[in-house]
């Protein structure tokens, strides 16, 4: 029976986990691991189509540059999460990646959406930029708008470990180890690939990544 869940993701933005925790009286300990920052960026390139894989990235771009530098775009993003975010901005989204969490498809579906049109990547330093595998040199830019800090810290043991990214697992692993009886959930192929990389299995992997998805796998855990 589950009594416990650490999730790399601060409190709030998990409020619905947190509801059903306390709910349910699981103690739940939301932490992200990382923080962020800006970086100057610049680029030369003509494109059809900008590209933002997380809420972060439309932050971080529309930080510097105005929505008036997109106007007349394609605009193509990754999850739920970050096409609300586009919209809060008062931009139109043209594609949605629904399941991000699969890689292979993933890459497969939104290239066969873009075609031979150029697009715009504003990412993290530490992107892993599956999306773009395969594609020409000349059709795509890579502009890094914001940089990952690791922000570890100590977590007590869990019966459940949430990662929502490698780069939480990093940082995670600096200070704390993975309890070995405990079940670990990924937020997607490439998360649960790098706690593999790092000797952990993970016991569920999330294709939606998000938290009604958890939610409903919490639930099937605890029957």
């Amino acid at each position: 029976m589950i009594s416990s869940i650490f999730i790399s993701k601060n409190i709030k933005d998990v409020f619905q986990l947190n509801s059903y925790c306390e709910i349910n009286n699981y103690n739940l300990s939301a932490h992200s691991m990382i923080s962020f920052s800006s970086l100057p960026f610049e680029f030369d390139f003509i494109f059809d189509v900008v590209y933002f894989s997380s809420p972060r990235a439309v932050d971080f771009y529309l930080k510097k540059m105005p929505v008036t530098s997109i106007i007349g775009k394609k605009i193509a993003c990754s999850g739920l999460r970050t096409s609300d975010r586009i919209k809060s901005n008062g931009i139109n989204v043209d594609f949605v990646l629904k399941n991000p969490g699969n890689v292979s498809d993933s890459t497969a579906v939104f290239q066969d959406w873009l075609g031979d049109k150029k697009v715009l990547f504003p990412c993290s330093t530490i992107s892993l930029k599956t999306v773009l595998t395969g594609l020409p040199k000349g059709q795509f830019k890579v502009v890094e708008v914001y940089e990952t800090l690791n922000k570890s810290r100590l977590i007590d043991l869990h019966d459940i470990y949430v990662f929502t990214s490698p780069s939480n697992v990093e940082s995670f692993l600096l200070k704390n180890k993975i309890n070995k009886n405990s079940k670990l959930i990924s937020w997607g192929d490439s998360t649960s690939n790098y706690l593999k990389n790092n000797g952990h299995e993970s016991d569920y992997v999330l294709e939606n990544s998000s938290i009604i998805e958890l939610i409903n796998l919490l639930e099937k855990i605890n029957v």
